[in-house]
């Protein structure tokens, strides 16, 4: 047989089925259809991740040890001084900026934990990374005497004295005397 359809003839097949013959009515229950349960939509494993708490302890503060008592350097007095004697690697990463190369990884539960280290001064940035490479959190382990701490915030000034100082340090000693 054929129909029109959107000014074309389409030929439409029929199939001859027999009718099934009359079942008596019974007096059992209908049997239940049992639809499939809908799956609860995956969340991302960032969503599900949350680092164990760290236990509070209280500790007691020690007292702050002059640093001739250690055999550590004096602090410099002021933040022109600390620049000045600062090592060439650490001006350049504060220049710069760090070298990162990856170091270490490794898959301590439903994330990773990623280590980088920086060629220059060696300090080591450890990332947490969800299942789907979401940044979780970071944080950095600084080498020895790259922090300055006690001079409060940098000023854009101090930035600039730390440009200098790399470019100087990088000046043959020649070029320096000429100033």
């Amino acid at each position: 047989m054929s129909a029109p359809v959107g000014g074309r003839t389409t030929s439409v097949k029929r199939s001859r089925a027999r009718s099934a013959p009359a079942e008596a009515p019974t007096t059992e229950e209908p049997i239940p259809v049992q639809r499939r349960a809908r799956k609860a939509p995956v969340r991302p494993p960032e969503a599900v991740f949350s680092p164990p708490p760290e236990p509070e302890l209280e500790l007691d503060e020690p007292e702050p040890v002059p640093p001739e008592a250690t055999g550590a350097a004096p602090h410099p007095p002021d933040r022109d001084t600390a620049i000045e004697l600062m090592p060439a690697q650490f001006l350049q990463c504060r220049d710069f900026g760090h070298s990162w190369r990856p170091f270490k990884v490794t898959q301590p539960g439903p994330y990773f934990e990623q280590t980088l280290r920086c060629a220059r001064c060696k300090t080591q940035r450890t990332r947490l990374l969800s299942l789907t490479g979401a940044r979780v959190s970071s944080s950095y382990d600084y080498a020895d005497g790259y922090q300055m701490k006690g001079y409060g915030p940098m000023t854009g000034g101090d930035r600039d004295h730390i440009r200098l100082a790399s470019i100087m340090r990088l000046l043959p000693k020649k070029a320096r005397a000429d100033e």
